[in-house]
């Protein structure tokens, strides 16, 4: 009966995704230029409609926000979040209102690159922590926000890799605060199975602002290391919780 169940909540989940995404792809491929700030402000509203869309019609799954510390992401911060599922972009996606992600270069080389641009700002660390820096502070006077995955690729078991400095780097060089927040996945969800038939429960921990360490390398080490072993506290108490 369970598997019944899940079938057919994830065949709707599916329908709802193909009709979306059609919609998405249609105001993807319109030629118009997002060089203006209206313009642009309306697609990653648009891409924050369908990160949320994705994740809140996907009735298989079960997603817990923990926000004790009321935070908005209404001010620039580095946001740092460990990366373990498909699951982890939506839902990042869908939480903050204007974000920049940085990344490597992954979607330069993807036949739909400037369909990806138009709706997302992507900063490839590939380009230099310096060329970086000097973008984000032009996304900051929008109050954007920064995400950063610091384990640099997505990991396949329930646990956190260590942190890399790149992240607590750019905070420090742009003296903004970081914002740490960590996404547990029930082992379900790990699981290789279509994306729409996986079922569980995930649950994202929003922490509290930690301001960044001054620019010194032995500094933003040490803040990589506590950050990343209070994620996995918290990681840990969430499998428990």
């Amino acid at each position: 009966m369970n598997n019944i169940i899940i079938f057919i909540k994830g065949i709707l989940s599916f329908v709802i995704f193909v009709i979306t995404s059609f919609y998405m792809t249609i105001i993807g491929i319109i030629p118009i230029s997002t060089k203006n700030i209206r313009i642009k402000t309306f697609y990653t509203n648009q891409l924050k409609w369908y990160a949320k869309i994705l994740t809140n019609t996907h009735f298989n799954i079960n997603v817990k926000i923990i926000n004790d510390a009321n935070e908005k992401f209404e001010k620039p911060a580095i946001i740092v979040c460990n990366h373990q599922s498909l699951f982890d972009v939506p839902l990042t996606m869908g939480l903050f209102s204007h974000i920049f992600i940085v990344s490597n270069n992954w979607h330069h080389n993807s036949p739909i690159r400037y369909i990806i641009e138009k709706f997302a700002v992507f900063l490839p660390v590939t380009n230099g922590i310096e060329w970086v820096a000097e973008k984000a502070k032009l996304k900051f006077i929008y109050n954007y926000c920064g995400l950063y995955f610091p384990e640099n690729f997505r990991t396949k078991n329930a646990k956190i890799l260590r942190y890399h400095k790149g992240a607590f780097l750019l905070a420090s060089m742009l003296h903004t605060d970081i914002i740490p927040v960590v996404i547990y996945a029930s082992k379900e969800i790990l699981e290789k199975n279509w994306y729409f038939f996986k079922h569980g429960v995930i649950k994202v921990y929003v922490g509290n602002r930690i301001k960044s360490v001054l620019n010194n390398n032995d500094e933003i080490k040490i803040q990589a290391k506590l950050v990343c072993d209070f994620s996995r506290k918290i990681y840990e108490n969430l499998q428990i919780h």
